[in-house]
Parts: structure tokens; sequence; C-alpha cells
């Protein structure tokens, strides 16, 4: 062939490929078809499907787990031992943490006990510290209104703590202990051991302050209660084509809650009996986008019957792709709830200071910034966490790019025509004879870099037999590139699809009926017609 063209199918497990000759002739081969059968990017689970690496990962933060507890039990010994409240004997070591440390916990907040046996429970809190979320706020508050996580069993835990009358956690286990309860399988905050920390070591501080003083109480409470933050992922978010040195826009951000709508706003086209679709005039795009900016969602029904106030026969595009209600700017929404006549005066600082800093910054981090810099409250701090959803992600374009496009897509321009205007030159792709090595640095999908890594020795191997095409069609099945949620919601839908399609082969071979697609088909028509 000397001109032709190639077809790719892209699936999640296939590629399939035909050439098709633009000059064709009774000589030759004008049609070459075949497909590329590849295994998964994911592993298929009796719960659904995980990333190929997930075990490999699950064992190595196992394996740093147990070093780093084993290090931190080490490094409380070498210091108790340092100032010789631990002994150094090991037959007198044994002998001590033989000692019931939740017994010496609920003596320890009333009475005075020895150094060896302060020492013993600390050890204890140090062995089990409790669970503390590295997660933000909102999320960890969303995980404890799910039934049966270990929130949950914790906020439990805590209920039966204060209907107990116990003071401390140690105090609650020991309670357990003498009614021969187990105490083991229980699930428990790190705040519960922190704050029976200071219970424990002021009071001893009060029998013997010299030895409990504040430089030996900071130096063991960092041992015990100290966490790595979580490694930033800054480095991870992919750079923004048009503004190649910034990175892209968090989809929690106000900047990206705001493309959404207006883009939304651009795409919608009223459908009128009789007449040619038409887009929103200038009066209700702005009374449309003033309402999302207030409101979280807004229902079809609303838009067309009192926003927009149309005629009974019109209906809106969206209406027909059975689209139920348009979300709104969330974020706006919540700062105007949370701290009314003040956004109102100074809204830029609430939208691009405030909460730009609280998606950016670690909870502490912007607790301290909040209350020094922005003088704001703990209630409105907590409320920031609360009523403002902060959702995963982020889009293809950086804030800078956003903050520039949105002008223009105010004004109705396609974002193609916004990009111009802003601006922004199309970038001319180089001539190359071959597809190059996949840099999947910025593709977190491992199911989307399987398939495309497989295109290109598709495509790469065809043009060392044949040639370069003159041109590439390609269709990417939908299950390609969702998350793995997506994904498992379809493959539910084709289970219970086959699930039906048995149902209806037992029926017609019950009335000697052939059981071929044809007949499924016709049952399922006749079923639908009723």
């Amino acid at each position: 062939m000397n001109k032709f063209a190639i077809g790719l199918d892209i699936g999640s497990n296939s590629i399939g490929w035909a050439m098709i000759n633009l000059n064709p002739s009774l000589d030759i081969q004008n049609i070459i078809a075949g497909v590329r059968v590849l295994p998964e990017g994911t592993e298929k689970t009796s719960s659904g499907e995980q990333s190929r690496n997930k075990k490999r990962r699950d064992a190595r933060l196992a394996r740093r787990q147990h070093d780093r507890r084993g290090q931190r039990k080490e490094t409380l010994r070498m210091v108790l031992r340092k100032v010789g409240l631990f002994p150094l004997d090991y037959n007198a070591e044994i002998e001590l943490m033989r000692k019931n440390p939740y017994e010496l916990r609920r003596k320890g907040i009333d009475e005075e006990v020895s150094e060896e046996e302060f020492s013993r429970i600390l050890i204890n809190l140090n062995s089990r510290r409790g669970f503390k979320s590295n997660l933000k706020e909102s999320k960890e508050k969303k995980k404890e209104k799910n039934t049966g996580n270990i929130l949950n069993q914790i906020s439990d835990l805590e209920k039966k703590i204060m209907e107990s009358g116990s003071r401390t956690l140690g105090e609650y286990l020991a309670h357990l202990l003498d009614t021969g309860e187990k105490i083991r399988g229980k699930y428990t905050r790190r705040n519960m051991y922190e704050d029976e920390f200071e219970l424990l070591w002021n009071k001893q501080s009060q029998f013997k302050p010299d030895m409990w003083n504040d430089k030996l109480k900071e130096k063991i409470k960092h041992i015990i209660f100290y966490q790595r933050p979580l490694k930033s992922q800054a480095e991870q978010i992919g750079k923004c084509p048009l503004e190649p040195d910034e990175r892209r826009c968090s989809r929690s951000s106000w900047f990206a809650h705001q493309f959404r709508i207006i883009q939304e706003i651009n795409n919608i086209r009223i459908l009128q009996y009789g007449k040619r679709e038409r887009r929103l005039n200038d009066g209700e795009k702005n009374n449309l986008l003033e309402c999302l900016m207030k409101q979280k969602t807004l229902t079809m029904n609303k838009i067309r019957e009192k926003i927009l106030k149309l005629e009974k026969d019109d209906i809106l595009n969206f209406e027909k792709a059975e689209r139920k209600s348009l979300e709104g700017n969330e974020v706006e929404y919540g700062l105007r709830n949370i701290f009314g006549e003040n956004f109102e005066n100074r809204p830029d600082f609430y939208r691009d200071e405030v909460f730009e800093k609280l998606i950016e910054e670690d909870p502490e981090v912007f607790k301290q910034i909040a209350r020094e810099q922005y003088s704001l409250s703990d209630e409105q701090i907590e409320a920031l966490y609360v009523k403002i959803d902060q959702r995963p992600g982020y889009l293809n374009l950086s804030k800078k790019a956003i903050k520039k496009l949105l002008p223009f897509l105010e004004k109705g321009m396609e974002l193609h025509e916004a990009q111009k205007a802003a601006g922004y030159k199309e970038t001319e792709s180089p001539v190359i004879d071959y597809l190059p090595q996949l840099n999947a640095e910025d593709i977190r999908n491992p199911v989307v870099v399987r398939a495309l890594s497989e295109t290109r020795k598709v495509v790469n191997a065809i043009i060392r037999e044949y040639g370069k095409p003159e041109i590439i069609r390609i269709e990417l099945a939908r299950e390609t590139k969702g998350t793995i949620k997506s994904r498992a919601e379809r493959n539910k839908k084709l289970r219970e699809i086959e699930r039906y399609h048995k149902d209806i082969a037992e029926i017609l071979k019950e009335h000697d009926i052939q059981v071929n697609r044809e007949n499924i088909e016709k049952y399922k028509l006749w079923e639908e017609c009723g």
C-alpha cells in the first residue's frame, strides 16, 4: 500500500487495528486487520480490581512500619537508661516488663509510682500509641460516617470510657481486666494516649519535679508520639500544557469550580419546538451564573422554569442527555455561609488566599496560619474543613492559565477560542518516524499506561512493515480511561446483563425455542412492549 489509513480500537486488554488502502486496487489486498491481546494493567480480585504493584507496596509498608516501631522502642529505652530510670540488667528488665502496665497506668494518675514503674508505663504507651489519620479532616469525618470502620469503633470506645466514669483509656482498660473482659482488638485514637501521658506526667512530676522535668518530658513525648508527615506529592502533579512551568490546578479550587460552571453554561442549548436550537443570551447566562454561585446544586426543572423562564415546550439539551441537575460553586457557597458579610466585602481574599492556602497546606500548618495571619476563629477553621468538601484530582490546566481564560469564557467563547484570545498559540507537533517511548510520569492510571504502551508497539510495527500512514483514527473504549470505581460499576452491569440473558435462555428452552442471540433480543423486545 502506498497510501493507507490506520484504525485503532484501544481497549483495556486488547488493541484492534486495521489498515485500509486509500487508493484501492483489485491487484492487492486493500484491508489488513488484526488484534493484539494484552494483560490488563490491574489484577482482578474478589472485591473488584487492584494495581499489580499493591501486594509489593503493602509488604514494603509493613516492613517500614515494623522497623520504625522497633527503632522507636529502642530509642525510648536508651533515653530512660541514660537518665537511670530503666534497668541495665537483662533479668531486672524482664522482671519489670512482667508488671501489669494497665494497673500501673490506673495507679499513676492518683498515686506516686517508682521510677522504674513509670518507665514501664511509658514503654507501654510507646508500644500502643493509637491511630492518627494523615487524611485531611474533611475526608476523615466523611469516613467516620461509614458504619463498621475503624473511626466509628473508636467513637464507640470513647462513649464507653465516658459512661464508665474513667478519666483515661488506661484506667478504663484496667477496669475491664478486673471484670475478666479482653482488652485486645480495640481501636484507639492517638489523642487518648496523649491526654493520658499529660495527666500521668503532671501527677508524677508533683512528687519528683527534678526527675520528671519539662526537658525530659518534651524529649520522651517526641519519641512516643512523633509521626512523620506524608511525603509531598507536589512533584507528581502534572504540568499545564498552556503554562509549562505551572502545576495543574486542584479540583477543590474555587477557580476549578468556576471554570467548570462557565463551560457548562456555554454548552447549554435551548431546544425550541419547530425552531433551531439557540444558545443562552447574556442576560440568561448572568442570571444562571449568579444562582450557581449561591447554590450547591440546581435542578434542571428549576433552571428551565424559575431562572431561564422558558416556554413549556422548550427543553434544555442537558435534559435530553438525562442530566437531572447542575452543580454550583461549592467553595463560593461554603465561604458565603461561613463568613457572611466579611466574604461579601473581601471575596478575593477568602477565595484566593484563605481557601487556596487550606488546599495546599497540612491541616496543622494551615490552622496556625489561619489564627495568626487571617485572625480566624477555631469554629471558622473547623467549618472550612467540614462544610466544604475537598475533591481529589487535578484539572488539565493550571490556576494561572484558568485565570487568563475565565474573562474570555465569560464572554461566551469556546475553550479553543478563549485560548487564542488569551494569547496561547497552538503548539506544532514535530514530525517523527516512529512513536517515541511513553513518558508515564503524568499518567497515574495503570490501565491507560499499559494500553498506550502496547498501542505504540502496534503502530511502530506497522510503520516498520508498511511505512508511515496518511491518517490514524482512534477509538478509545470507555473502560480504558475510567477509574477503578467506574470499571467496577461497568463490570457489575455486564454481570447483571449476563444473568438476565441466562434467565431468558432457560425460558426459551422451556418453550422449545432455539436459544440464539436473535431470539434473546426478540424476547427482550416482547417483554419491554408488555
